[in-house]
Parts: structure tokens; sequence; C-alpha cells
């Protein structure tokens, strides 16, 4: 044994999953972590793909995703406080699906359909547009551009500015992370049969999408109707219409079994690995 190498006559054995558990308090996640919190199958995407996307991003005429998102990410999570597995595969199953697989932090759409709502503050000519659905949660409308700038005392709602929330990583990723810490939260309930809408939101007087996170009472990712429930819990602070709920339950349940070293759950396509 080379000299400086051998054992002193006191010495300490650790075993190597408490090693482990030490790291991962720091709660960061390299970039063969992150995109292995996505399913192996049905996004389109492979291994390689994936790691050239959150390290490079992309720029085409449907897809946009700045460079380095992967560091962003792992910023924003701390910022946050979205480091639990709990509240990482929930914000994780979000954004993954507002982002297509982590392909676009732009809108597909144009955002001439939100022109003149005025529930998204979209009250002056081209609004629609200026303020279509940008960073990993597609923050939408003047009202959220204008929310946003005051947090961060910039400016975001004069041209070309808005741009910076799918140009900038830090500004795609913190922008959305803005929105879910300070979201006021709420719940939907039908309204009596005749009436003009079918449903209300009731505000529950909290603040914080990680309260519902929290909340979570699934036990095992294969109890499908309680995992469905906390996704759906969720997924209503952030996408008021639940559209595409089944997509979010799945990027929630993969991101949850790689986060939370689940050896126990099979899911059928796997994680996605090199």
């Amino acid at each position: 044994m080379k000299e400086g190498l051998a054992l002193g006559k006191v010495h300490y054995h650790f075993h190597p999953l408490r090693f482990i558990e030490v790291f991962k308090r720091c709660g960061w996640l390299s970039q063969l972590e992150t995109v292995q919190l996505l399913p192996a199958k049905g996004i389109g995407l492979t291994y390689d793909r994936a790691i050239t996307l959150i390290r490079n991003g992309q720029s085409t005429e449907q897809h946009l995703l700045p460079p380095r998102m992967w560091v962003v990410l792992n910023l924003v999570r701390r910022k946050y406080y979205l480091l639990s597995a709990l509240r990482t595969a929930h914000f994780w199953g979000q954004i993954a699906q507002e982002t297509d697989g982590l392909q676009t932090v732009r809108e597909y759409a144009s955002g001439a359909a939100y022109e003149g709502r005025a529930d998204l503050g979209n009250t002056q000519p081209g609004d629609g547009v200026r303020f279509r659905g940008r960073g990993v949660i597609q923050v939408t409308g003047r009202v959220n551009y204008d929310r946003y700038e005051k947090y961060r005392n910039a400016t975001y709602t004069t041209e070309p500015n808005q741009l910076l929330l799918q140009s900038d990583a830090y500004v795609a990723v913190d922008a959305s992370g803005f929105y879910w810490a300070a979201e006021a939260t709420r719940d939907r309930y039908a309204n009596p049969p005749g009436s003009l809408k079918p449903y209300r939101w009731v505000l529950d007087g909290k603040t914080n999408i990680n309260t519902r996170a929290d909340s979570s009472i699934f036990q095992v990712l294969t109890d499908e109707q309680t995992v469905s429930a906390d996704v759906l819990n969720v997924t209503r602070q952030v996408n008021r219409a639940a559209l595409h709920l089944d997509r979010r339950i799945r990027y929630f349940k993969y991101a949850y079994k790689m986060l939370s070293d689940d050896v126990t759950t099979n899911l059928p396509d796997g994680n996605l690995k090199p």
C-alpha cells in the first residue's frame, strides 16, 4: 500500500448509503439526474438529445429553449424551496408538460386568442400576442408579466423586454418559480344548475402552490386514484382547465420515482437513461 494510504490504529467505516444521504441534502441535480426525471418513451427524445437541450438549448421556428436550463432549474428550485422530492416532482410534472418535454419556453400558439382578455390584464391593443405564454410554466397575460416586473424591480412589460421570458434562461425559469410561490391558491366548486358558469373559484386564503404539493395524500405511485387527485390539485393552480392532466400525472410519477429512490415501483416505460 502506498505511503499515506495505510489505515491508522483509529479509523472509521461509513456505509456508502450514508454518504449518499448527506450528498443529496444539497438538492443539486446533475445533467444526468435531470434528464432521468423524464420517461424513456412517449416524449420523442433520446437521452443524448435531452442532455443537449438542457445544456445548449435550441432555437427553431417552433421551439425556443435558452441554454443552461439545467443550471437555472437547480438555482430556482433552491430559491423557491422546491428541494424535497415531492415538491420537485410536482413542479417538474407541470413544467415538463408546459414546455412539451423541456423543448420550448414559448407557447406554440401566437397568443392572439388572449387579445382583450381583461382577466389576464390584456387591455391594450396587441397584448394578446405581446404577452403570450412564456417561461417553463407559460406565464401569460399583462397582469402576470406586471406582477413579475414589480417583484424583480425590472421591466418586462415594455417592448422588447417581455421576450426575456423566452430568451434568458434565468428569467424564463425564475418568472415561473415566482408564479409558483406567489400564486394565491383556490378551489373549484360546481355552480347550481342554470348558472351562467358551471364552476366558481374560491380562494383558500393561502399563497404558494407548494401548499398544494405538500398536501399530497398518495402513499404509493401505483395508487392511480390518489396520485391523480394530488396532481389535479396542483394542476388547477397552474392551468385552471387542467388540460393534458394525464401527461402531467405521467411526468410527476416518473420524476417522483427517481427523486425518492423508489426501487419497488415499476413504471412501464422506465426513466430516460444513457
